[in-house]
């Protein structure tokens, strides 16, 4: 089980139940300290309505792709989100258009230009700023998203060095206003979604591809150099014998 607080009855200053009236969701939880969020959401609400969304003070297991660890201090914006009315011929699209929805509204909200590392990454300039894990519930998906909000964290065992948003934009961040815009993006979207990226998200896509040009090598996978992502949300590498397809893995730069 879930090791967590109490839900608390307001967040931000404000009671729970008026961000919910707000932002138009069926039950928004405010937790102080939970292992996972989207732990969280699939043990203590399998049948979630969709777009109940919860939010941490803090997470003391929170994990990216492949079991990988996040830290997720006090100070971040730690939340997931339920998606009943999931496509599955779209699923595997949807870190990169949550990617796409999280980029617009921190821009939106701070000026600060976010890049998408495929698949699932949030950069800004050569540092990590957030990532997004999408699981399998119970009935249906979890989508969960992190930032680096007020501080990043510290550690000599990471291997990617972090960012915090408000030291990119150079001011105090509001998490409600971040938030109510992220799930504002993420619900249009989500609900706009097909089975292929549109003509506007590939573009939209080009125009934040961090890996776009770089030489890379894929975890399992090819090495080369990144060339974009296909309608299929496949990250596309030039190599010697030609564009390879790929699907998953991690990234690791190998130069340029």
């Amino acid at each position: 089980m879930t090791e967590a607080g109490a839900p608390s009855t307001h967040w931000e200053g404000e009671p729970v139940g008026v961000w919910r009236t707000m932002w138009g969701l069926p039950e928004f939880v405010a937790l102080p300290t939970v292992s996972s969020t989207n732990a969280w959401l699939r043990e203590h609400r399998p049948d979630a309505p969709d777009f109940t969304t919860v939010v941490a003070e803090e997470q003391t297991a929170g994990r990216g792709r492949g079991d990988a660890s996040w830290k997720s201090p006090p100070g971040g914006l730690w939340f997931s989100v339920a998606n009943r009315s999931h496509t599955p011929t779209a699923d595997g699209l949807l870190p990169l258009r949550l990617g796409l929805a999280v980029s617009h509204a921190v821009g939106e909200v701070t000026g600060v230009p976010v890049r998408i590392k495929w698949p699932n990454d949030l950069w800004v300039g050569e540092r990590k700023l957030g990532g997004i894990l999408c699981e399998a519930g119970p009935r249906g998906l979890v989508l969960g998203i992190g930032l680096n909000l007020r501080s990043a964290p510290e550690s000599p065992g990471l291997r990617i060095p972090a960012i915090a948003l408000e030291e990119a934009a150079g001011a105090r961040v509001s998490r409600a206003a971040l938030l109510g815009a992220i799930l504002r993006e993420a619900r249009q979207r989500i609900a706009a979604a097909a089975a292929v990226l549109s003509p506007d998200e590939q573009e939209e896509l080009r125009s934040r591809d961090l890996l776009r040009g770089r030489e890379i090598a894929v975890r399992p996978g090819p090495r080369g150099r990144a060339v974009g992502i296909d309608p299929r949300g496949r990250l596309m590498i030039e190599t010697p014998t030609g564009v390879e397809h790929v699907y998953s893995g991690s990234i690791d730069f190998a130069g340029g």
